[in-house]
């Protein structure tokens, strides 16, 4: 009857195993395929983040994806090879506010293809090859605010294309091949106040006239109808505008030579024109109250005179009696007549930039009273103008002046004594080696721009002033060599961002030094080393005083590693990059201490993990860890409880081994709805060979699939049955095993008694050396001064010792592994001499494991440890730590006292027997 019960037994251990193997084949099925459906094999997967925005961009789609989240408010599917849109592919997406479809190959919009959009406010279709727009192109668009359509091949649209988009405010049919104005689509555009039609080249033949469809648009305020092929303004070309709230009109690039005396007087509202780069040459025809006028380029009678005279400048105030803001950039000009800027003497903004002006007369400027921005850029000038800027010093009123670019090779003390109240002075591009004091008026001075100049000496030789007002300070792309320690921290003390990259001579740090007020520093592509970094004549990093740094910029130098410390004095750090650099690791204490940080570039490096990243980062946003060498991603650290503030990632461009270990990634890569990623294309396997250039959210690693609950429940079913039998069989032979077990183990006893008998003849036989030892050569000299003379050469027989040393005692000529398991066995004890030294020679390590084989092997425990020095964690490997913690070892002291009972209990301890006594008691 002892079978039945058995049976009934196993039933439930059974069930158990059909149980645990039916849910793992159910887990591998469900896991077989992690993409999306609806998806190409070759596109990556869409990327959901912050629940409601969903990321497509750049995934190489030729289809929209099946099965969009109906709850998204944002998709983006720019950057892809989407074709075609169809009515069921935004079906399901009432929610939606913003998608852009831009730098696609979509070449038509079917009807109603976005009916389904009643929410839609923002439609990005630029950059496509949209031909023509149908009739119910936007049908159902009835919240629609933006309509980008920019970049198309568009020749036609249709009379109600546009029928729907009553709330549409900005419209933009910029650069397509529209050859006439499509007037009709206008009507019901009541709320646009922007539409760009620029870049439409209109048919020449035909004259210009914006139609009645133009009427409608009541809100109309900015029209933009740059380089579309305009020749000629007649009277009525603009009267569809009238009464329109027009404030801006760009014309620029246009083929405009000819301008009818009322072409503007229905633009009664018209404040801001652009005529750059036109023909036109008549000013009496501008609406008198424009106060922006934009010439460059223009002017026929200044392009071929080459010279800005009264007679032009006259004619321009008498019209435009209150313009404030007027450029005569890029009009070849060599001359501007004495006295003839005067006439517009409510001027408030002057740009002559992009001329050939080599000098200027003294009255240049006169009468320009008002005047507060100059730009000079992009000229001739050999030397600044000061006679011509005498004219702003009885009015003070100049604040910008930009001499960028120029041929300005020397400054003098007073060139600005007439402009003190500067605030902004541009003398980037020019070809200067000293301030020569010039500075020196300049107290209300906030932006200083210095860069690509000549200077070899920073701060610039010549400049001993304190500005107290600088803020900015642009001293970048000079030659450098020579830098003034704490010069600048006086001369500027309120300096709040500092740009001093790209100098060509060996940079130091040491220029920035307790710039106390410093919010902004960028001292990339120096050439920085870990050197000049932490060192640098005690003007390293950590000694530069600088609290209340928020964003450093320390990319394209030559640092190889970050100290845990470096930043330790920089807490206020919101934004750090020190990419382009060559560092290798990162550890995740360097930025522990940065809590306010918020952005931090660690990309194009050479590092190997994300390890830089921390839970001490509460406010961190924004990571970039792309063109590294990370092969491993650690998604732990990515967690919302690791890094609850991260919202963007940059990943991309890394060396991904693609091999089971990336399952955990790959499925973060697509499940993960909180951080958006960039460049989704450029997440790719290095290696293996075979997944070499595949997308990473593409990997289906089958082989990968674990079988480990199969095997554990196979295992506990196997074993239970097992144990079961055994029961069985216990009980059902009870008297039979118990007296085979009485028979076995007595005859184990009398062979023992046998196999102790001859090993104790054995040790009779006295070995050839008392104790054979084990030292690294870096402790050589205490075995020879120290252990020797104390053990060896003792005057007292009792307690003198017969030493075995590698390098003394061993034959030579055999082999060393050989001789020395020899050695060892023919020593009655093995001292181990413990060191640093002595944990990382391998070959000591391989004599303690020869020493401790005779434990195993003989029963025989012939260890004496001497802990010469203590040993460093990192070092202890796993059998000196269970041999330390097995028995004790003796540890050498420093005082005559302690060494004294040190060599005592050292001879003591090589007295007693080694053996090991294993007799049980029966």
């Amino acid at each position: 009857m002892a079978v039945p019960r058995l049976n009934i037994a196993l039933m439930p251990v059974l069930h158990l195993l059909v149980a645990v193997f039916v849910l793992t084949l159910s887990s591998n099925r469900i896991n077989a395929d992690p993409s999306p459906s609806g998806l190409p094999s070759k596109s990556a997967p869409c990327k959901l983040w912050n629940s409601t925005k969903l990321d497509c961009s750049a995934r190489n789609l030729s289809l929209v994806p099946a099965n969009l989240p109906p709850m998204v408010t944002a998709v983006d599917l720019s950057s892809n090879e989407i074709l075609e849109l169809t009515t069921r592919d935004f079906s399901a997406l009432a929610s939606l506010k913003v998608l852009n479809l831009s730098l696609n190959v979509l070449y038509r919009i079917g009807n109603n293809t976005f009916r389904s959009l009643v929410s839609l406010q923002s439609l990005d279709l630029s950059q496509n090859n949209i031909e023509s727009l149908e009739y119910s192109a936007f049908t159902g668009l009835l919240e629609l605010e933006d309509l980008d359509l920019s970049s198309n091949y568009i020749i036609s649209v249709s009379a109600g294309a546009f029928r729907d988009l009553q709330n549409l405010r900005q419209l933009s049919l910029y650069y397509n091949d529209i050859s006439v104005l499509p007037s009709d689509a206008m009507r019901n555009l009541r709320r646009v106040h922007t539409l760009d039609l620029s870049q439409n080249l209109l048919d020449p033949r035909d004259e210009f006239q914006l139609g009645d469809g133009f009427q409608s648009m009541r809100s109309l305020q900015r029209l933009l109808l740059s380089g579309m092929n305009i020749g000629y303004l007649r009277n009525h070309s603009l009267s569809a505008l009238r009464s329109l709230p027009i404030t801006h009109l760009d014309l620029s690039w246009n083929s405009l030579y000819l301008i009818g005396n009322g072409t503007f007087s229905p633009l009664q509202n018209l404040r801001q024109l652009s005529l750059s780069n036109t023909y036109y040459n008549a000013l009496d025809k501008l609406p008198s109250g424009i106060v922006q006028l934009d010439l460059s380029g223009a002017l026929p009678d200044v392009l071929t005179s080459y010279t800005l005279s009264v007679q032009v400048v006259r004619r321009l105030s008498q019209y435009l009696p209150n313009i404030t803001s007027v450029s005569f950039a890029d009009l070849r000009i060599w001359e501007i007549e004495e006295g003839a800027l005067g006439f517009m003497s409510t001027l408030q903004k002057l740009d002559v930039s992009l001329n050939f002006l080599g000098s200027l007369t003294k009255h240049a400027f006169a009468n320009l009273n008002n005047l507060q921005e100059l730009d000079l850029s992009d000229n001739f000038l050999e030397q600044v103008p000061a006679k011509s800027l005498l004219a702003f010093n009885r009015t003070k009123s100049l604040r910008v002046l930009n001499l960028a670019r120029n041929k300005l090779s020397r400054l003098e003390r007073n060139d600005f004594i007439s402009v003190p109240f500067l605030t902004s002075l541009n003398l980037k591009g020019n070809q200067l080696h000293n301030l020569a004091g010039s500075l020196g008026v300049l107290q209300h001075l906030e932006y200083l721009y210095l860069a690509d100049n000549k200077f070899h000496q920073i701060p610039p030789t010549g400049w001993s002033t304190i500005l107290p007002a600088l803020s900015v300070l642009d001293i970048s792309r000079n030659e450098g060599g020579e830098y003034l320690t704490n010069t600048l921290s006086y001369l500027s003390p309120n300096l709040k961002e500092l740009y001093v990259n790209n100098i060509e001579k060996d940079f130091l740090l040491a220029v920035v030094r307790n710039c106390s007020s410093l919010g902004t520093l960028d001292v990339s592509y120096n050439g920085i080393s870990d050197d000049s970094f932490y060192e640098s004549g005690g003007y390293g990093w950590a000694t530069l005083g600088l609290p209340l740094l928020e964003t450093v910029n320390l990319g394209g130098n030559s640092l190889t590693y970050l100290s845990t410390s470096v930043f330790d004095n920089n807490r206020r750090l919101r934004r750090v990059n020190i990419s382009q650099n060559a560092l290798v690791a990162v550890s995740a204490s360097t930025f522990a201490n940065l809590a306010l940080l918020e952005v931090l570039d660690l990309s194009h490096n050479m590092l190997t993990n994300i390890s830089a990243l921390t839970p001490q980062l509460p406010s961190l946003k924004s990571v970039t860890f792309s063109g590294n060498k990370i092969t491993f991603v650690d998604i732990e650290l990515l967690s919302s409880s690791q890094q609850p503030a991260l919202r963007v990632l940059d990943l991309s461009e890394n060396a991904y081994s693609c091999t089971c270990d990336i399952q955990d990634f790959r499925d973060w890569l697509l499940e993960d709805t909180r951080i958006f990623l960039l460049s989704p294309l450029k997440y790719r396997c290095s290696s293996p060979e075979d997944h070499q250039g595949d997308l990473v959210a593409r990997l289906q690693l089958d082989y990968c699939v674990s079988y480990l609950a199969v095997y554990l429940g196979v295992g506990l079913a196997s074993g239970s049955i097992l144990i079961l039998a055994v029961i069985f069989l216990c009980v059902r032979y009870h008297w039979h095993l118990r007296y085979k077990f009485f028979m076995v183990f007595r005859r184990g006893l009398i062979q023992r008694d046998t196999r102790d008998a001859a090993a104790e003849e054995d040790n009779n036989n006295m070995p050839r050396f008392d104790a054979f030892v084990s030292y690294n050569d870096h402790d050589r000299e205490w075995v020879m001064q120290q252990l020797i003379p104390q053990l060896e050469d003792h005057q007292e027989d009792d307690k003198r010792f017969r030493l075995c040393l590698s390098d003394r005692d061993l034959p030579a000529g055999d082999s060393k592994m050989d001789v020395t398991v020899e050695a060892i066995q023919n020593s009655g004890r093995t001292i181990l001499v413990l060191t640093d030294h002595f944990m990382e020679s391998e070959w000591c390590y391989y004599e303690m494991q020869m020493a401790n084989l005779r434990l195993v092997n003989e029963g025989r425990d012939v260890l004496v440890l001497v802990l010469l020095e203590e040993i460093s964690d990192h070092k202890m490997t796993i059998l000196l730590r269970q041999t330390l913690c097995r028995k004790s070892y003796l540890k050498w002291p420093k005082d005559g006292l302690g060494q004294h009972l040190f060599w005592e209990r050292l001879r003591e301890e090589l007295k007693i027997s080694p053996n090991v006594n294993h007799r049980l008691d029966v």
